[in-house]
């Protein structure tokens, strides 16, 4: 089996940390961290930054959680058909949520500064299930996330438009996902039971579910 580098991209107010206990076999894991937007900049001008920045190559495998998992659909649409994993997120625009549509059309998000993101972090309770340690975990690294950033990925993600789905890709997405009702997803790989934080609290299911899509890829 031909060994690769992953890169793995955390969900929004969200670091590497993420990834703690990621190990896949034969493969070098390289946690991405999120880089100050530039006030102008869209997505896709994001991910060549994050292309150039990470030096990733098509050769690379992708594996993107929430709205990295967004940010991984714009890489490998720049770089042609990397291998490409989404974990509890979103590929095409149909797969979207009411909620962001309903946050577009009445421009409430512009109501949603950084600092009311950090203290309002009790309403994302429900996407963590009974986890309470993984909220911990969030609630704590989302604190200290750039507000540049956290402004910048707000705005990205509600407006993301992408009627393009690579073909080399794997949607792992849980069957009680809150925030992207698994209703709308196709043809995901499901995970029962799995949350919006099922990366960090069903690691294992979702690892074995790309290890052995890995071991399906032929040398």
């Amino acid at each position: 089996m031909t060994t690769n580098r992953i890169f793995l991209i955390p969900a929004f107010g969200t670091n590497e940390q993420l990834f703690d206990g990621v190990h896949i076999p034969n493969h070098e894991l390289v946690p991405i961290n999120y880089l100050t937007p530039l006030g102008n900049e869209d997505i896709r001008t994001y991910g060549r930054k994050l292309i150039d920045t990470y030096h990733i190559t098509s050769d690379d495998i992708l594996l993107g959680v929430s709205f990295g998992g967004i940010m991984a659909v714009e890489i490998a649409k720049i770089l042609g058909n990397p291998k490409l994993y989404l974990v509890s997120s979103i590929k095409e625009t149909k797969e979207k949520p009411a909620l962001f549509s309903l946050l577009v059309r009445t421009k409430a998000y512009h109501l949603i500064s950084p600092n009311i993101m950090k203290k309002g972090l009790f309403m994302v309770k429900p996407f963590f299930g009974l986890n309470k340690k993984g909220y911990a975990r969030f609630r704590d690294n989302f604190k200290k996330q750039d507000d540049a950033f956290l402004k910048w990925g707000i705005r990205e993600a509600l407006y993301w438009e992408n009627e393009h789905i690579p073909d080399n890709i794997t949607h792992i997405h849980g069957s009680r996902d809150p925030l992207f009702p698994i209703r709308n997803i196709k043809q995901p790989v499901v995970i029962p039971n799995g949350t919006h934080s099922m990366m960090r609290d069903k690691m294992n299911e979702v690892l074995e579910v790309v290890q052995m899509d890995l071991n399906d890829i032929p040398d």
